[in-house]
């Protein structure tokens, strides 16, 4: 695994946070940067506040830290989210912090549109509106 094989991308399915600690550490002695797709710790999965710990440079799909607990998944928690918890603003915080990109996938958060209509609605292009997005 060497940048000069020009990889770009390693994915770790339910990667173990020794794991990822690992990956993260040889991705940037060879000057690359590590994304990932975490959880909230539920089931060993990693939780993104821990992963900005070790120096991920990115997270996708969830914001993670005290808003969203290892007792469940990620999905789970966001019915309880907002931007006002206090939770939610110590990890908005620690991303600024450590300098860590986040990338919200809309689509992510469309999985609660389709089952909250109040919320997300299709225009008569069939594309999901969504408050807030």
């Amino acid at each position: 695994m060497t940048a000069r094989r020009r990889m770009h991308v390693f994915m770790l399915p339910a990667a173990a946070a020794f794991a990822l600690e690992w990956l993260i550490d040889a991705a940037h002695a060879h000057g690359l940067t590590i994304t990932g797709h975490l959880d909230s710790g539920f089931r060993n999965s990693v939780n993104p506040r821990d992963a900005i710990m070790m120096g991920i440079d990115r997270v996708e799909h969830f914001l993670g830290g005290d808003a969203m607990p290892d007792t469940r998944p990620a999905y789970s928690s966001l019915v309880e989210m907002t931007p006002d918890m206090p939770g939610f603003q110590r990890i908005i915080a620690l991303y600024r912090e450590h300098g860590v990109y986040f990338d919200a996938t809309r689509s992510a958060y469309g999985y609660y549109g389709a089952r909250e209509p109040e919320v997300c609605t299709r225009d008569s292009s069939s594309r999901r509106a969504c408050r807030g997005a």
